[in-house]
């Protein structure tokens, strides 16, 4: 939840969106789907399902690796992330971000922190030395919000390689993937 979220009095609203990020269950792999279908408009439900069902959790709180976390707005899903680890090109443990998606017009940048959050949080867990994400030059926000090659603003390093293709192909098995944000 971000912090200082205020509440005007009605129960029902906060002046601030409540957001959070959790495991993609599997009883919302389905649920999760419009949401990645706006990153890659060729994917199959079939597709996604298969891709998903590997890499959801039990319980909310049963974030794996590998597998997906989603950021949450006021309760709707707003942003997802494909998580997997293995050994950089040096040999050390690295987080692998993909699949990332964010779509959400008024608070884009709320969420991407949420997901980054967990990212962090999931590879000092995992004992990783750095996290990896590919990203499309499109995202040149994301990318200069995210990028800390050298771990001065964040726990760890966070290396944000531009990719040339939007979003890779779920089936991929790649470690590096490519991002996708969607601001509309």
């Amino acid at each position: 939840m971000i912090a200082g979220a205020k509440s005007d009095g009605n129960p029902k609203r906060t002046m601030h969106p409540t957001i959070t990020a959790q495991a993609l269950t599997r009883s919302d792999v389905d649920r999760a789907f419009p949401l990645v279908r706006e990153a890659n408009r060729t994917l199959t439900l079939d597709d996604w399902r298969h891709f998903a069902t590997q890499r959801s959790a039990a319980a909310p709180g049963d974030l794996r690796v590998p597998g997906i976390v989603v950021a949450l707005r006021n309760g709707v899903m707003r942003g997802l992330a494909a998580l997997d680890s293995g050994p950089d090109e040096l040999g050390r443990r690295q987080l692998f971000a993909s699949e990332v998606v964010v779509i959400d017009r008024a608070r884009h940048e709320w969420v991407a922190r949420e997901l980054l959050r967990v990212l962090l949080q999931t590879a000092q867990r995992e004992k990783c030395t750095g996290i990896r994400v590919c990203m499309p030059r499109s995202s040149a926000w994301l990318i200069a919000s995210w990028s800390d090659p050298e771990g001065v603003v964040f726990r760890l390093p966070v290396d944000c390689v531009p990719a040339a293709s939007p979003i890779a192909d779920l089936e991929t098995t790649s470690n590096v993937v490519s991002l996708n944000v969607l601001t509309n």
